[in-house]
């Protein structure tokens, strides 16, 4: 798998555990598990040094990602999209220098880690709620509040480079945009 550059996994439904990235994966840019039943990522992610994107969205039975995906230095997109077991995300994702686009919606994250507002290159955020939110009970529809409505980052100080904030449906309340949103100096688009 050497010269390897695209891997798409996506859609295979029952695949539930891909295997270790073992030799020389370097080449390795585009990794895509969309929608599959994959539970965890092996920790061998993170000697991906080429991967660029890692597509996750759909993976609707991922617990958890590991912290080595902080190794994969030249990841600029990963897109975790509807992760909607994962409730933790690790500390160490703001020392990945090039992410530029994060998309953590639909997921069940309680909070965002603090480490966040050190991506000093993100362009793009999205820690959307989802129109799931919405449960119909015959004709009514009641409004399921998503979990990171009351907190989604401490300080935007960091987040230089933020062209697009979405934080639709997440029923935000008070105090849930940090008071210095100024420091979006680069801000074009914010959804709420």
């Amino acid at each position: 798998m050497e010269s390897l550059e695209f891997l798409s996994l996506s859609q295979c439904v029952n695949l539930k555990k891909i295997p270790e990235f073992v030799g020389d994966v370097k080449y390795l840019s585009r990794l895509i598990l969309s929608e599959t039943a994959i539970k965890e990522i092996p920790p061998s992610v993170g000697c991906l040094i080429g991967l660029v994107e890692l597509h996750l969205d759909g993976c609707r039975s991922l617990l958890c990602v590991p912290s080595v995906i902080s190794n994969c230095k030249s990841l600029k997109l990963l897109n975790m999209l509807g992760c909607s077991k994962l409730s933790k995300l690790f500390e160490s994702l703001g020392v990945m220098d090039c992410l530029e686009e994060l998309d953590l919606s639909r997921t069940a994250l309680k909070e965002l880690p603090s480490s966040l507002v050190h991506l000093k290159n993100l362009k793009k955020l999205s820690v959307s709620g989802s129109p799931a939110s919405w449960y119909t009970f015959g004709i009514f529809k009641r409004r399921i509040p998503h979990s990171l409505g009351c907190s989604v980052f401490s300080s935007s100080k960091g987040l230089c480079a933020l062209k697009v904030l979405d934080l639709r449906d997440l029923n935000l309340c008070e105090g849930a945009v940090p008071e210095d949103i100024g420091y979006l100096s680069s801000l074009e688009e914010l959804n709420s």
